[in-house]
């Protein structure tokens, strides 16, 4: 997050009427008020910032032992749906802390103030679940496929942005092909 922009739960956010409370509050002020219906939800609420602190400020080095750390608050706040949560967390522990792992560093200058930042890029499979959801979608929309080509072909127009399509004046068959430069 950028250091200009407000979190979303600063207590100096600007405050907006809500109807319901009958009051001007911000996010802040809604969240106290929610913490404070029972102590469970207090409870969860500080271990969802300390599972999402987990996420932010750790490193391969120091994920499983704060990995560990975070099942054990999880079990022991005696909340049934975060002790299921800390079972989740125990079974794909080896996934998580593996998606510590960096694949490059990215480096930003600030325009304003020329200071040099580092971000860590991770690894993670955001980018083939997407190409799933796609291909699941393309299927969707066509009720299913009988012709595995014209399969093929539809999920490569929709996925690839440097593709094309000519049908073959021998056969008829439809193939794929680069697209043509508009410069050239």
């Amino acid at each position: 997050m950028c250091k200009d922009k407000k979190r979303l739960f600063d207590v100096t956010r600007k405050r907006y009427y809500n109807a319901h409370f009958r009051a001007y509050l911000n996010p802040y002020d809604i969240a106290q008020k929610l913490v404070s219906i029972h102590p469970d939800i207090n409870k969860a609420w500080e271990l969802k910032d300390e599972v999402t602190d987990f996420y932010v400020s750790n490193t391969i080095k120091t994920a499983p032992e704060a990995i560990e750390k975070v099942i054990k608050h999880l079990r022991e706040s005696n909340i049934e749906e975060l002790v299921a949560f800390s079972k989740t967390l125990s079974n794909w522990k080896v996934e998580i802390i593996n998606s510590f792992c960096t694949s490059k560093a990215e480096y930003n200058v600030s325009k304003d103030t020329g200071e040099i930042t580092v971000e860590q890029k991770r690894i993670n499979n955001a980018l083939m679940e997407n190409r799933n959801a796609i291909i699941k979608l393309v299927t969707k929309a066509a009720n299913g496929y009988r012709n595995w080509e014209r399969f093929r072909n539809r999920c490569m127009l929709v996925l690839e942005k440097g593709i094309d399509f000519e049908i073959d004046k021998d056969d008829g068959s439809v193939k794929m092909v680069e697209k043509m430069d508009p410069d050239n």
